[in-house]
């Protein structure tokens, strides 16, 4: 009788912990399902806008989530007043509700900004400033692409340094010009590089070379400018064809290439029509 009291116990304790998984269930299936719209027009307000056509230039990017459909990583395509293009790439750190909010933010103000026509550097410290006291840091790279004058003008706070090759296959890093934005401020310095007919610039976020050599250690980024070296001037000239073949190529010999956010942004300078 006592065997059977026990064992009508053990079956009820499991029962109340049945009942008591399923409502934590269908709470947090109701909870996600009235989050879902903020979290796609989160989504949106992150996703680029359509890149502006720039005669003799070719804009291609992607940015894939690690965990869910939000990104730390984000990259934009801004046409300026004077007509040329201004690309950003950006990493926020950390996860959840503050790294969004100044995500959305900063993008925000470096979009508007270039859009007026402010230089890279000041549009950094416009930036810089409204995360004067956030607790998390984001590192950007924003240049200013001129096809006529065949320059680059950028800023690398803190981030990645992206590539650039030269239709006669140079390799140059884009490093750092000043710190990150955060709440220790700084200041930041402007580069100008030349990119000429048949070059091609290709920025991205750490989620792309970090862990994804094939022995699990960090590729080296000069491995982004030789891949692209490996490219016909054809295909250089075409941003969609090599952002496909440096994100195959990565990810071929990558052990763990779902374990961060993966952002890259490439910019082909096509030879003019003559």
């Amino acid at each position: 009788l006592e065997f059977r009291r026990v064992l009508f116990r053990s079956a009820e304790d499991l029962r109340r912990s049945l009942v008591i998984e399923i409502d934590e269930a269908r709470a947090a299936r109701g909870g996600l399902e009235q989050d879902a719209p903020l979290v796609a027009l989160i989504h949106d307000a992150l996703a680029p806008a359509p890149a502006p056509e720039i005669p003799d230039i070719q804009v291609a990017g992607t940015s894939a989530s690690a965990e869910g459909v939000l990104t730390g990583d984000w990259w934009d395509a801004i046409r300026t007043a004077d007509g040329n293009l201004a690309i950003v790439i950006g990493d926020t750190s950390g996860h959840g509700p503050s790294p969004t909010v100044t995500t959305l933010r900063t993008k925000n103000l470096l979009r508007g900004s270039l859009s007026s026509g402010i230089s890279p550097v000041s549009a950094v410290e416009i930036a810089a400033r409204a995360c004067a006291e956030d607790e998390n840091f984001v590192t950007a790279f924003i240049a200013l692409v001129d096809p006529a004058r065949s320059v680059i003008r950028y800023v690398n706070a803190g981030h990645q340094p992206p590539v650039l090759v030269s239709m006669d296959d140079d390799i140059v890093l884009l490093v750092g010009t000043g710190p990150l934005l955060s709440a220790l401020g700084g200041s930041w310095g402007e580069q100008e590089i030349a990119f000429d007919e048949g070059s091609c610039l290709f920025a991205y976020t750490d989620g792309l070379i970090e862990g994804h050599a094939s022995d699990g250690s960090d590729r080296d980024p000069k491995e982004i400018g030789t891949a692209i070296a490996r490219t016909s001037d054809r295909q250089r000239s075409d941003a969609t064809e090599v952002l496909a073949r440096v994100m195959a190529e990565f990810r071929a010999v990558s052990r763990r290439w779902n374990q961060d956010d993966v952002t890259a942004v490439v910019v082909s300078h096509t030879p003019m029509a003559r």
